[in-house]
């Protein structure tokens, strides 16, 4: 799994505060996030953040596998 990256627009935006959330995600064969969505945030502000963070993750791709969904807490404080 590689590690997620908050794009730099809500690293900006959110450096200051500490940013908590629970995402869904649907993982597809090839390794990559192909949905995202947010189950709890701590702040309505911060959804954009962590869907977009979530879906910066790749995953070793498991061909002929389908697709894997599981959920994800993410925590943004850069």
């Amino acid at each position: 799994m590689s590690q997620p990256k908050t794009p730099q627009e809500y690293r900006e935006k959110w450096k200051k505060m500490k940013v908590q959330g629970k995402v869904a995600i649907v993982i597809d064969e090839d390794g990559h996030v192909s949905e995202a969505k947010l189950l709890e945030a701590s702040s309505k502000e911060a959804a954009d953040a962590l869907l977009a963070t979530a879906k910066t993750i790749s995953f070793k791709p498991r061909p002929g596998c389908g697709i894997f969904k599981t959920e994800m807490i993410f925590t943004l404080n850069q």
